[in-house]
């Protein structure tokens, strides 16, 4: 199971950024695009950020040290929205509803924030994050910090106080309730903390909601300096 691979254009006045752009070619989630209005991702090369088609920064990428490639980059962060994307489109799952308060708008390091997750009916809560460039981050349940994974089948919501920190962009949360416990999802994101997911992590959620019952959602969290 993949996503579609993004269709990025690379705005790039100076040149300065010829052999990312040939890095990413060979790339299985990006495709190239001839102009913006055709893109889900813009590289501002100028301005040292990714940006989505409707104009926020999803993820900062300054001028490399030297040596470096940014194509990496880029290509994990066009990695991520194809999950993303992908994520939304799949149908047959009851959607959980994620917010975040005090509002969802930008909101900067340092801040404090709240997600709120409602409207689960199934027993089995599993939380996560992925970072503006698609890296992992555990957020529930984590055993080691004495979570139960049935912590929340009386259907009361899950609220998780945050603070904003880098690396800045966009942000996603994703959950899913199932009505069993996803034992080799849970083992999954436990080896993937920290890491940055690649296309075959569709596969593995596909497989750790089969033959279940399963309820899904997920929510964008953009953040700035």
């Amino acid at each position: 199971v993949r996503g579609r691979p993004q269709a990025l254009f690379v705005a790039d006045d100076d040149g300065g950024a010829a052999d990312d752009t040939a890095g990413l070619a060979a790339l299985d989630t990006v495709a190239l695009a001839g102009s913006s209005d055709d893109a889900d991702l813009v590289w501002d090369v100028g301005a040292g950020a990714l940006l989505s088609s409707l104009g926020d920064v999803v993820a900062p990428l300054p001028d490399p040290s030297p040596g470096e490639a940014r194509s990496e980059s880029v290509g994990r962060v066009a990695t991520k929205w194809a999950l993303v994307e992908t994520l939304k489109s799949w149908p047959e799952a009851k959607r959980l509803t994620l917010g975040l308060s005090p509002s969802d708008g930008l909101h900067h390091v340092g801040e404090t924030v709240t997600l709120t997750i409602e409207g689960h009916t199934l027993p089995y809560l599993t939380v996560f994050n992925l970072d503006p460039f698609g890296v992992l981050n555990r957020v529930f349940p984590i055993p080691n910090l004495g979570d139960q994974f049935d912590a929340f089948a009386d259907g009361k919501a899950f609220d998780l106080p945050m603070e904003v920190y880098q690396p800045v962009g966009g942000d996603h949360f994703v959950a899913i309730a199932t009505e069993r416990p996803p034992l080799a999802l849970y083992d999954a994101l436990a080896s993937l903390d920290g890491r940055p997911v690649e296309a075959g992590f569709l596969t593995l959620l596909r497989q750790a909601v089969a033959d279940q019952r399963y309820e899904m959602g997920l929510h964008g969290v953009f953040t700035a300096e």
